[in-house]
């Protein structure tokens, strides 16, 4: 085990059993991009317990994601021969037969797949990206209409029908289906080189400047974040690795990885009252309110004054149903910067105010407090956005008076 593995083990089985507090490793590995690390947590997880069939399941992700695709594959084997009827691990071992190239052994497992489950989005597209790959463009496109009927929002579907239409030379019919992947999933590098492609042959030469530059812009971004992975994974003790790996995961939408990241990072540096506040944040992105709250409840702590600190905490209490705790946090926010507002003036604090009061419902005086800040700061678009969102959900109220 690596010196970072042996760290983070040592923290996470200060206070669970052994096998929980593997996977939990492995799990957070997972979602930092530590794929190495991860394999290290479910091979000594599946050890403490060769029995179970998800334990082997989790590696054999881990191990593909590690671009292992051979051992991944014995590993989703040794899932089914646990359990036959897992058809988790019957679609993870036939995308990992597609990864390493077996083409032939991919359509057999993806058949098995569909026999334990036949409604399984991802089985028949993927089935259907090795036959495209094989070139046999005809039996490819059913399985994605039907997989599309089966999950209209299926971006990978959408992505395989654009390299058929290719293929084909149906190219408008390839950029509108490539389109509609980065319409889904925006980070897809290759889904914008093909659209750029597909532009390109249409004679569209802005359309593809426009998604060419897209893609290398996602490219220096997962440069920036390899780069990040690397410094965070040579420095197991500097939070600031881990918050600049939080920020590259936020920023691309990678939630999970921003979560994981932000925790390391506080652990660390638990005195961060702004780590704390962004990990709040994506807490809310990912719709685990009661994290939030114990994350924005950290950071009120370390910034007790702070009215934009407390105004986010009782939004959070609010919309967990809060109402009594959200009302208080609101009047201390509110307090705190009229309080402040008595010794310095600021367009900042003045728009802390108004967002406290907005939350709290209070849109006249929030739309005065608005009035001021922008007063001070008559340029901030901002600041002018959020008077718009305050006049318009006074609107609101009054028209259904």
């Amino acid at each position: 085990m690596t010196t970072f593995a042996a760290l983070l083990l040592a923290l996470t089985t200060a206070t669970a059993p052994p096998l929980d507090a593997l996977m939990r490793q492995g799990e957070t590995y997972a979602a930092l991009g530590f794929h190495e690390q991860a394999v290290e947590a479910y091979e000594a997880a599946a050890q403490a317990d060769p029995k179970s069939a998800g334990i082997q399941r989790a590696l054999g992700s881990a191990l593909a994601s590690a671009l292992r695709f051979d051992e991944a594959a014995e590993a989703y084997e040794r899932a089914l021969r646990i359990d036959p009827k897992d058809a988790e691990a019957a679609v993870g071992l036939a995308d990992a037969y597609q990864r390493a190239g077996k083409l032939e052994n991919a359509l057999n497992a993806y058949d098995a797949a569909l026999r334990l489950n036949p409604e399984l989005p991802g089985a028949y597209c993927g089935k259907a990206a090795a036959l495209v790959k094989l070139g046999r463009i005809p039996e490819a496109k059913p399985l994605l209409a039907y997989t599309l009927q089966l999950d209209i929002q299926f971006a990978p579907a959408y992505y395989e029908l654009g390299l058929a239409w290719t293929q084909e030379g149906k190219h408008r019919l390839a950029a509108n289906a490539f389109a509609r992947v980065v319409e889904m999933d925006p980070g897809n590098i290759a889904a914008y080189a093909n659209l750029a492609r597909s532009h390109a042959r249409l004679g569209d030469k802005e359309a593809a400047r426009r998604a060419h530059a897209r893609m290398k812009q996602l490219r220096q971004y997962h440069d920036d974040l390899r780069a990040a992975l690397q410094r965070a994974g040579s420095r197991p003790n500097d939070s600031g690795a881990y918050l600049r790996l939080a920020e590259l995961y936020e920023r691309g939408g990678g939630y999970l990885g921003a979560a994981a990241a932000y925790e390391r990072a506080l652990h660390l540096n638990p005195r961060n009252a702004e780590g704390w506040a962004r990990l709040a944040d994506v807490y809310i992105l990912r719709r685990e309110l009661p994290s939030a709250e114990r994350a924005q409840l950290r950071a009120a702590r370390l910034r007790p004054d702070d009215c934009k600190t407390l105004t986010a905490l009782a939004a959070i209490q609010l919309e967990l149903g809060k109402a009594e705790s959200g009302k208080q946090t609101l009047q201390r926010a509110v307090q705190q910067a009229r309080a402040q507002l008595q010794t310095r003036q600021s367009a900042e604090l003045w728009s802390d105010l108004a967002y406290a009061l907005y939350v709290g419902g209070r849109l006249k005086e929030a739309e005065n407090a608005m009035q001021n800040a922008l007063h001070l700061d008559p340029q901030n678009e901002e600041y002018s956005k959020r008077m718009a969102a305050i006049r318009a959900a006074a609107e609101t109220i009054e028209m259904s008076r």
